[in-house]
């Protein structure tokens, strides 16, 4: 409890930091291709901390975010290849077809719908590659994906994000339902 107290202090002092927005901007590229921490933990305090800015900081984030996705990309192209051998022993392997299947005829909605939730981004670019996705969809979607998740974020940190209005507060359970019911939706409708 004492370390959560002592890391939530450090990440509000690193936030009002001259150069918070380089360690927000190579989390955010290092989160979509390799990285298991999450940039949300600076990007949260930093626009809690300025609130104003809250567009530029979430711009700068989608920006790395898609520039990192595209090692990421190319990081699941290349395990793919190079596990070609290991994959054609499993060409009988249904889930195998069935994800390439899967990634032909939804690659795109794939990408946005694992861009708007807060899964690991690393894990869609690298799955992305390894479907062997044409690229110009997977950055399409993955630009329209993280532009989307990074502008609501922001916004929702500046408005509900400085302590004065509560979780509890119906005002904020009404966007978070109709997206997780969409979310489920779309899910279901993929699957």
């Amino acid at each position: 409890m004492i370390a959560v107290r002592q890391l939530r202090y450090w990440l509000a002092d690193k936030a009002r930091h001259p150069r918070a927005l380089m360690w927000l901007a190579l989390m955010s590229f290092l989160d979509s291709c390799i990285s298991p921490i999450s940039p949300k933990f600076l990007f949260v305090p930093i626009v809690v901390a300025r609130p104003d800015a809250w567009l530029a900081v979430s711009n700068l984030t989608a920006i790395t975010a898609i520039a990192g996705a595209v090692p990421g990309y190319f990081i699941g192209w290349g395990l793919f290849e190079a596990a070609d051998a290991w994959f054609s022993s499993l060409t009988q392997n249904a889930t195998v077809l069935g994800l390439q299947a899967r990634f032909d005829e939804f690659g795109f909605w794939i990408v946005i719908l694992g861009g708007l939730t807060p899964v690991p981004f690393k894990f869609v670019a690298i799955a992305s590659g390894a479907a062997q996705m044409p690229f110009w969809v997977f950055l399409s979607a993955t630009t329209l994906s993280r532009v989307t998740y990074c502008w609501a974020l922001g916004l929702m940190v500046r408005r509900f994000g400085n302590g004065r209005r509560k979780m509890s507060d119906p005002a904020l359970w009404w966007p978070v339902a109709a997206f997780l019911i969409f979310a489920v939706g779309l899910w279901h409708w993929l699957i």
